[in-house]
């Protein structure tokens, strides 16, 4: 097993099944009647800057998640997350595809 494989089973049994019951997974804001899911957005579309912000490292983004999730369940999460995605091992993609991916074809 890898060490990424086994930061991310650690991850989890420490952080993520004690939260099992306690946090429910629905759309942010949202009720659960089926109208609220359609809401009328002041842009007829949607760029990605739209939903881009100042979010460049994870730590960044661990602060904007525990801020969002602020007396929730999931409070403190957002660090735990940034911290967990830092040990991470990423392979580095060449821009090759493998010839066996031809044969499927």
């Amino acid at each position: 097993m890898s060490s990424t494989e086994d930061s991310l089973r650690a991850f989890y049994l420490a952080e993520i099944a004690p939260l099992q019951g306690k946090v429910e997974l629905t759309m942010a804001g949202q009720t659960r009647t089926p109208d609220s899911y359609y809401i009328d957005r002041d842009s007829a579309t949607n760029v990605q800057m739209d939903f881009a912000e100042n979010l460049v490292t994870p730590e960044a983004i661990g602060a904007q998640l525990d801020a969002i999730w602020s007396g929730t369940a999931l409070a403190g999460m957002g660090q735990k997350l940034a911290h967990l995605s830092n040990q991470i091992e990423t392979s580095e993609d060449t821009g090759e595809v493998s010839d066996l991916v031809y044969e499927m074809f």
